[in-house]
C-alpha cells in the first residue's frame, strides 16, 4: 500500500475505494448501476482522531460504508472518500 499525503482531521478516515463486480448465484455479472443501493467497500489509507467506538479502524483496515455521507477527492490521479467515522457500517475480516 502506497503512503497518501493527507491526513483526515477530527474523527475522519480516508478510504480508496475497492470496485468489485458482483455477481448472481448463477454467474451473471452485475453492473455497478444495478447495485445503487448497496454498500460500498474500501480500504482505509488514513485515520484521524477517530471515537471511541470506532478505534477498531485503522489504516489497511477494509470496510463497508454506505453509499451516501463521503466527499470524493482526487489526489495524484487516485479517487479517495474523505468520511466521518460513523459511516462504516462493518470491517471486513480476512
Amino acid at each position: 500500500m502506497s503512503k497518501v499525503k493527507i491526513q483526515p482531521v477530527g474523527a475522519k478516515i480516508v478510504v480508496k475505494p475497492v470496485k468489485e463486480e458482483e455477481k448472481t448465484a448463477s454467474g451473471i455479472i452485475l453492473p455497478e448501476s444495478a447495485s445503487k443501493d448497496t454498500p460500498n467497500m474500501g480500504e482505509v489509507v488514513a485515520v484521524g482522531s477517530l471515537t471511541d467506538a470506532y478505534k477498531d479502524i485503522e489504516v489497511g483496515s477494509k470496510v463497508l460504508f454506505s453509499e451516501y455521507g463521503y466527499d470524493k477527492i482526487e489526489l495524484d490521479g487516485e479517487e479517495y472518500f474523505v468520511m466521518p467515522d460513523n459511516k462504516v457500517l462493518a470491517i471486513i475480516n480476512s
